[in-house]
C-alpha cells in the first residue's frame, strides 16, 4: 500500500493508492453509557487524480461504541456515506473503495449516518471548494527554482483538538511513467485567507525501488471545517480536498 494525502504528518508523499492511516479510537472513560464514536483516520480525502479504488475519493471509517467502559466495533454496525452504504472489511473498518455509487469533489456536501449497538449517529460536513490556478499541468521546472503557486477558493485552519490537519503545499518526487509519488519532497504550511505562496523545487531524491523520479507532484492540501459532533466523539471528523498537477522537471 502507498502512502497518504496527509502533508502535515508526511511520513511520505502521494501516491495514486491511498493507505488508510491516522490515530486509534479514543480511550474509553470508565463506566460509559454506551455510544458511538467515529474515527476517520485522516478524514475524507476527496483528490483531483484517482486514490484507492480508483475513485477520486477515500475514507476508512471505524464506527466504535463505549459498553461498560470498554471500546469495541459493533457487529451491527452499519455506515452511509451520503446515502451509499459502506462496505465493512474483514477487520471491522468501513470504507469507500467499493462505493461504486458515491461521487464527491469539491464543494460537496456530505452526511455520515452510523447506527449500531442500539444507538445512531449524524454528523454532515463541507468539502472546500478550491482549485489551482498555477502553475498549469505539464508546466516545466527545474531544481531551486522558486516556484509560484496560485489557487481559488477559501482556505481557513481549524486549531486542535478540532483538527490536527493543516493547510499546505507538497511538491513530491514523481515517477511519470508508473504514476507514483516518492517519498522526498519540500513541504510548507499555509495561512488562513491564503491564495498564492511560493515552494522551493527540491532537488530529485534517489530513484529506488524500480521507480524513476524524472518529474514532480504538486498537491494543495486543505482541510475543511470540523462537522458539529454534539454528545458524540469523533476523530478527525472533516472533509480535505487535495488539487494536484503534475510538472515536468
Amino acid at each position: 500500500m502507498r502512502p497518504t494525502l496527509r502533508t502535515n504528518r508526511i511520513a511520505a508523499a502521494l501516491s495514486f493508492a491511498l493507505a488508510a492511516c491516522g490515530s486509534a479510537p479514543a480511550a474509553a472513560p470508565d463506566a460509559a453509557p454506551a455510544s458511538l464514536h467515529l474515527d476517520l483516520h485522516g478524514g475524507i480525502v476527496v483528490a483531483d487524480l484517482p486514490v484507492a479504488g480508483g475513485h477520486p475519493f477515500n475514507a476508512v471509517i471505524d464506527v466504535t461504541a463505549v459498553v461498560d467502559g470498554k471500546v469495541t466495533k459493533p457487529a451491527d454496525a452499519t455506515l452511509t456515506l451520503n446515502g451509499v452504504a459502506l462496505a465493512r472489511t474483514p477487520s471491522g473498518s468501513f470504507n469507500t473503495e467499493h462505493a461504486d455509487g458515491l461521487h464527491l469533489a469539491p464543494g460537496a456536501a456530505i452526511e455520515l449516518v452510523a447506527t449500531g449497538a442500539g444507538d445512531r449517529v449524524q454528523f454532515t460536513m463541507t468539502c472546500p471548494d478550491v482549485a489551482l490556478t498555477a502553475p498549469a499541468e505539464g508546466a516545466s521546472v527545474i531544481s531551486d527554482e522558486l516556484l509560484s503557486v496560485a489557487w481559488t477558493g477559501t482556505i481557513a485552519v481549524y486549531p486542535p483538538p478540532a483538527s490536527i490537519d493543516t493547510p499546505s503545499l507538497l511538491l513530491s518526487d514523481y515517477d511519470s511513467s508508473k504514476a507514483v509519488a516518492g517519498s522526498s519532497g519540500a513541504h510548507r504550511s499555509l495561512t488562513a485567507g491564503a491564495h498564492d505562496a511560493t515552494i522551493v523545487v527540491p532537488p530529485h531524491g534517489t530513484s529506488s525501488a524500480g521507480f524513476v523520479y524524472d518529474a514532480y507532484l504538486l498537491q494543495l492540501y486543505v482541510p475543511g471545517a470540523p462537522a458539529d459532533t454534539g454528545a458524540h466523539e469523533a476523530i478527525e471528523p472533516y472533509c480535505i480536498v487535495v488539487r494536484q498537477v503534475r510538472l515536468k522537471g
